[in-house]
């Protein structure tokens, strides 16, 4: 949260200024623009940059500048960056290395587990998931509902093999569904990987 105060002449907007580097370098994403105003000594409520401001900036670290105004109209810049915010409204990517299907009749999990990566490079990874069903494209009986694969992994790859609990399965084809979610909260799906 950052705070603004004029115990004098009183508080009428402050505004904000985004930069793609630390300390005002890099380029320009968005410049100065209001973001709240009302005449007050003090203004210590949580506040949220405007959305053409989110719009404008690029995927990965943005760095915010804040100044001030009174009704003296004096003005007051920081020297240096507000905050930062880090952007990721990317999903994560799945590669299905299984593409196809895996037509082979299995008394047991496949050997050497299933071979499905999933990707992150921005917020990076949070979790991944598998789920089965009986029919195609999520319909029929859900045999195994969504079950963590890995969790915690805060890394941008997750490229090791995995099982599913093969007791669960019925006899006949079973629908692998695979989800990938980021730490910012993006999810992919891939419906019968």
């Amino acid at each position: 949260n950052v705070v603004f105060e004029d115990l004098l002449s009183e508080l009428t907007y402050f505004q904000a200024m985004v930069y793609s580097g630390p300390g005002k370098t890099g380029i320009v994403l968005d410049d100065w623009r209001v973001t709240a105003g009302s005449v007050t000594s003090r203004y210590d409520t949580p506040w949220q940059l405007k959305q053409q401001t989110w719009n404008n900036m690029l995927e990965g670290f943005n760095y915010v500048q804040a100044s001030a105004y009174d009704t003296a109209v004096n003005s007051t810049t920081l020297s240096g960056d507000a905050f930062y915010v880090k952007k990721d409204t990317t999903p994560p990517v799945i590669d299905d290395n299984e593409s196809g299907g895996y037509d082979v009749w299995l008394n047991a999990d496949k050997p050497g587990g299933w071979n499905v990566h999933y990707h992150d490079y921005t917020s990076l990874l949070s979790y991944v998931q598998y789920k089965v069903n009986s029919s195609a494209g999520g319909l029929g009986n859900t045999l195994i509902d969504w079950t963590n694969i890995d969790s915690g992994i805060n890394a941008q790859d997750h490229t090791a093999n995995w099982s599913i609990q093969f007791s669960s399965l019925t006899a006949g084809y079973n629908y692998v569904s695979v989800l990938a979610a980021d730490i910012a909260g993006n999810t992919s799906t891939w419906l019968d990987a």
